[in-house]
């Protein structure tokens, strides 16, 4: 339950609407359902009272062990000055140089012109002498601005890859240009890769043209997809490193009843693609009502022949509800993730299938049904009590999470893993005369679900990490957790036990840095890392990388600094 208290001077009127996304990505895949809940608030001496109960809770099971930790920190930087941050990531790391993209914002984050002003630097910082050099992000080919849409390490350089809409010839130009990394410049050396040609095609809104670009190992994709007054069109063009187109594929639009939604890819051993596509039976169940719909998975061969399809369809009463792609070194792939029960879309179990190769057959279908100790770990006598009711009732008991997974890790052993993380926003917005538009994000970034395979498919062990980081506005950057692994396949996540003042919405002094440890058959150990108040609200897993051999390369964020936020990067040994 959520806690929020607000009064203001006005008429009194509540508007509350709620509606439900889903994205899909290769590398952190997002699915099932977020819920945003919209609240549209004039009053006049009224409250709005929200409850929310945030229960903390490590792992009981787990050994404690002390940890002998070193850090080495940075000077405190300020990559962008009176500019706030609204998310970074790390490219590339070296003992010399660390980059990393800042993402930034005017100001306040979460005025109403949010979406507008954001504007995105590629940072490379100089480890020995504490400074960042700078490139900002806005480009632009004749006058004509271009959105960023990708920026990736490639090899040994960085690419930024961008989209041109050119209204008069009704296409979409994809560029690629390239950073000098001596002098850290744009080298000006834009060049058209790919296009999206849409003349014709009636019905087409430009600022929906939606595109993505996704690296592999070998491989690179560039897909997309937008909808028309005839149904929704998709298509993909494959690259390899050097950035030589390879092959493409035009899907034409999709008619017929139902929504369907593609994504999700993966590469075979040979460079064909494999992608997941969800079918529901009308718009009003898209992204919403995953019982109503069903899941299919799709091949395409790279010499052009015709593509092939083949529903995922589970046994009995139970449905998808979540899923993962990946192809083993046999050439076979594997569709694993969570299932439901007709009645709920609750996760009640996990399954797995591993098709032959090409998708000629489908395999036969493990499945391991998650029992009550699994479901009310780390929960309280009466919320177990509560999900055990609940359950055994066929009623909803995670509503409106969804599910991040990391992708499908294959083990020395043969087998497979995945982990999947429940997460929730809930964005509400506020309107009044004095403030203008305002906005309050609450993410809830929920338990941790390890699923563990052997190489045929059939279940070996599930794993549930119990931890509940309720943080609002900017602390979402202290929430999630860092997946590292060791050298026998055991599993190390890092992440914050986080305490939230339920009036001021920060972390309090009671929040910790953990690592939790899961050897090769399952069996945890229990670190604290940092209980320091300074450090424990300040450092963000998600935002770190791990650099092998215990180190990790830790990001901590200073988010007290008025007008924008301030850097500190730690090189982390573990003994």
């Amino acid at each position: 339950m959520l806690v929020s208290l607000l009064k203001n001077e006005l008429k009194k009127t509540l508007f509350i609407i709620n509606f439900t996304i889903t994205t899909m990505e290769q590398n952190n895949s997002v699915q099932k359902r977020v819920s945003l809940n919209f609240v549209y608030l004039l009053s006049s001496k009224f409250f709005l009272l929200f409850v929310f109960v945030c229960t903390l809770s490590s792992n009981l099971n787990a050994q404690i062990t002390s940890s002998n930790i070193d850090v080495k920190w940075s000077e405190e930087l300020h990559p962008v000055k009176s500019r706030f941050m609204e998310d970074m990531g790390i490219l590339k790391s070296d003992e010399n140089y660390i980059y990393y993209l800042w993402n930034t914002d005017l100001g306040d984050t979460y005025n109403q012109f949010m979406w507008s002003t954001s504007v995105e630097y590629l940072v490379k910082f100089d480890r020995k002498n504490n400074k960042n050099t700078l490139v900002e992000l806005k480009l632009k080919t004749d006058r004509v601005k271009r959105n960023v849409i990708k920026v990736s390490l490639i090899g040994n350089s960085i690419h930024v890859i961008s989209t041109l809409i050119d209204k008069k010839q009704k296409k979409c130009y994809v560029l690629d240009e390239t950073v000098d990394m001596e002098t850290f410049k744009l080298k000006n050396d834009a060049h058209k890769i790919s296009e999206i040609d849409y003349n014709g095609i009636k019905g087409i809104d430009e600022k929906k043209i939606y595109v993505n670009f996704s690296i592999y190992k070998d491989r690179i994709l560039f897909d997309y997809n937008f909808d028309s007054s005839i149904g929704s069109y998709y298509g993909f063009e494959v690259f390899n490193k050097p950035m030589s187109s390879e092959w493409k594929f035009k899907d034409k639009a999709q008619a017929g009843s139902g929504i369907t939604f593609e994504g999700q890819y993966v590469f075979d051993n040979d460079g064909n693609l494999y992608a997941s596509l969800r079918n529901f039976e009308n718009e009003r169940d898209a992204n919403r009502h995953y019982e109503r719909s069903k899941l299919f998975i799709k091949f395409y061969p790279k010499d052009g022949s015709q593509p092939k399809i083949q529903e995922v369809k589970l046994p009995g009463n139970k449905f998808v509800t979540a899923q993962q792609l990946a192809v083993n070194d046999k050439n076979e792939l594997i569709c694993a993730g969570l299932y439901a029960i007709q009645g709920n879309e609750s996760a009640v179990g996990a399954f797995s299938v591993i098709s032959t190769p090409r998708l000629q057959l489908m395999g036969s279908f493990n499945d391991k049904a998650f029992d009550n100790a699994f479901l009310t770990k780390g929960l309280n006598s009466k919320d177990a009590a509560n999900l055990e009711n609940k359950s055994a009732d066929g009623k909803e008991f995670e509503e409106d999470f969804t599910y991040k997974f990391n992708n499908i890790h294959f083990r020395n052993d043969g087998g497979f893993d995945l982990v999947a993380e429940k997460c929730k926003l809930l964005i509400e917005t506020i309107f009044n005369s004095q403030q203008g538009t305002t906005y309050r994000y609450y993410h809830t970034y929920d338990d941790i679900l390890v699923l563990t395979c052997n190489s045929d498919g059939s279940f070996n062990w599930v794993q549930r990490i119990p931890k509940n980081q309720y943080v609002v506005n900017v602390y979402h950057f202290l929430g999630s957790y860092l997946l590292s692994y060791g050298q026998n396949d055991e599993m190390n996540f890092m992440y914050n036990l986080i305490k939230t003042n339920r009036f001021t919405k920060k972390p309090t002094d009671e929040s910790k840095i953990v690592m939790l440890s899961l050897d090769s058959n399952g069996k945890e150990s229990f670190k604290e890392l940092f209980t320091d108040f300074k450090l424990t609200n300040s450092i963000c897993p998600k935002f770190s990388v791990s650099l092998g051999e215990s180190k990790y390369l830790i990001s901590r964020i200073n988010m007290n600094t008025i007008g924008k936020n301030t850097l500190f990067f730690g090189e982390m040994k573990l003994n």
